[in-house]
């Protein structure tokens, strides 16, 4: 009779241990934070910022911008009564957060636009004329 050996495989008990937390009941996870979701893209006028804050009136939150860190702050408010009685699951977030993005210095930082609607906020950072791409016509 023959016997099959499985070769060691590197990091195996590094894969059992995440795949138990994988497993693991995380909803009981608790956390006095959260991050929001947030798309950056630029063009040649701008960088805009477009952050996912459901449940957040625009009340709870601060964009502010100082020396050369654009920050994005806020709290979202549980909607729930303190009486955890019959909470089954409870995948929500609440708490505050912050995020800080750091911006090049070609910006107009006076001209800094923000908006909230439909739980998505959208900050727009000028760039200033200087760092615009220039068109140059050839001869």
């Amino acid at each position: 009779m023959m016997l099959r050996t499985i070769p060691p495989v590197p990091f195996l008990g590094l894969s059992r241990e995440l795949n138990r937390l994988a497993m693991s009941d995380l909803s009981r996870v608790e956390s006095d934070s959260w991050i929001p979701a947030v798309d950056v893209h630029e063009t040649e006028q701008a960088i805009v910022f477009t952050a996912e804050l459901p449940g957040v009136e625009k009340d709870h939150v601060e964009v502010s911008f100082h020396e050369g860190v654009l920050s994005i702050a806020g709290k979202k408010q549980s909607t729930r009564a303190n009486d955890q009685r019959g909470m089954r699951i409870e995948e929500r977030r609440y708490g505050a957060f912050t995020r800080n993005f750091h911006l090049p210095r070609e910006i107009e930082s006076g001209a800094i636009d923000a908006v909230h609607a439909n739980g998505v906020l959208t900050v727009t950072v000028p760039r200033t004329p200087a760092a615009q791409r220039a068109k140059i016509a050839i001869k």
